[in-house]
């Protein structure tokens, strides 16, 4: 099955002629450069330690725009600033698609952003 899946992909590689550059986030600056590099259509995928509404807690998110992806690893440090900008980028986004939108515009809320 593993087998399967990575013949997919690289085929899915092949056929698209393009790849995807992914990084990993941490601080505010970088999340701000980086979303000054991505288009105004991107995809948000939030990530929570429970999927209870009680008693998650927001740990990151994925932003892919189709040609770069990120994924914003959330520390308690810098928790609020990375919250601002994403609010800002959301506002200002042309289109924005969710992988699961109730749940994620649930998650965003919880956290003080209105979509």
């Amino acid at each position: 099955m593993l087998r399967d899946k990575l013949s997919l992909n690289k085929y899915a590689k092949m056929r698209s002629g393009t790849t995807t550059k992914t990084q990993v986030i941490i601080t505010p600056n970088d999340f701000k450069d980086w979303m000054a590099n991505c288009k105004d259509v991107f995809a948000l995928d939030t990530e929570t330690s429970s999927l209870n509404w009680l008693d998650f807690e927001i740990i990151g998110w994925s932003i892919c725009d189709g040609t770069q992806a990120c994924y914003v690893d959330i520390k308690r440090k810098y928790k609020k600033e990375l919250l601002m900008i994403l609010d800002y980028y959301l506002s200002e986004a042309e289109m924005v698609v969710f992988h699961n939108a109730s749940f994620d515009c649930m998650v965003l809320l919880k956290e003080g952003i209105e979509i």
